[in-house]
């Protein structure tokens, strides 16, 4: 027995995974400071805890860490950020122009074929 679903996204999966194959182009947002300072945290914490199997662990005392830093030791990992950031907007600028050339290509054939290529 099949049970059917009146969720506006179910019988439409054709644009749902087109929309999910136009994502796979997009560029990532860039990550924030703290997890750029887990990165680097988790390895040092393995090297100090080789046993410890708790992911939780590590979080937390990353967590306690990350709050004990001053606005100073915190700003290398914010100017990472910042420097990702800037290269996220670039991307997305040339993401955005190519996006907008592949509709008006879209756009300029004859609506016949405009079907097709949908």
């Amino acid at each position: 027995m099949e049970i059917k679903s009146n969720h506006p996204c179910r019988g439409n999966e054709s644009k749902v995974e087109k929309s999910r194959a136009e994502e796979t182009n997009k560029p990532k947002r860039p990550t924030i400071a703290f997890f750029i300072f887990m990165e680097e945290f988790r390895k040092q914490y393995k090297e100090k805890h080789p046993n410890n199997k708790f992911v939780a662990a590590v979080g937390k005392a990353a967590g306690e860490k990350w709050k004990s830093f001053s606005d100073a030791e915190k700003s290398p990992y914010q100017a990472k950020v910042e420097e990702m950031m800037a290269e996220y907007q670039n991307k997305m600028q040339a993401y955005n122009i190519n996006k907008k050339q592949q509709a008006a290509d879209v756009s300029a054939l004859p609506r016949a074929l405009r079907l097709i290529a949908d």
